[in-house]
């Protein structure tokens, strides 16, 4: 049976000899019919109302995955700085260090070569000195 007002208030009953007072069960249908009225008023209200909470909570998750997502950003971005600043701190040290470690390659060579063009300056004349004793 459908709980329309209309359907409610229009209902016919049998009337008897011994039957009911049909103003008496016309009133009662009708204070039926605005109560179930008031129901579906009160049910609609409710579900809207629940439509606009679950709605703001729904926006209120966004923003929050929103804030959440930009922090997890941020933070990311700044991790990823900070890694690129040690890489570049390291990257210079190891410059550095490779360029130190050239220059006392570079000297030890040139002391290495010096060493050996005087060793040979020093043969040579000790060469040239017995060829002299020999020659004369």
């Amino acid at each position: 049976m459908a709980l329309e007002r209309e359907t409610i208030e229009k209902k016919d009953f049998p009337v008897g000899r011994r039957g009911y007072d049909p103003s008496a069960v016309d009133a009662h249908l009708q204070a039926i019919a605005a109560e179930v009225d008031e129901l579906k008023r009160s049910n609609r209200q409710r579900k809207e109302t629940l439509a606009t909470g679950a709605s703001e909570q729904v926006r209120a998750i966004i923003e929050a995955a929103e804030t959440s997502g930009a922090e997890i950003r941020r933070e990311a971005e700044e991790e990823a700085r900070e890694i690129r600043a040690d890489a570049n701190r390291d990257a210079k040290r190891e410059r550095e260090e490779a360029a130190r470690a050239a220059q006392t390659e570079r000297e030890q060579a040139a002391s290495e070569a010096q060493r050996q063009r005087d060793e040979a300056s020093v043969q040579a004349r000790d060469y040239v000195g017995r060829v002299s004793d020999l020659t004369s």
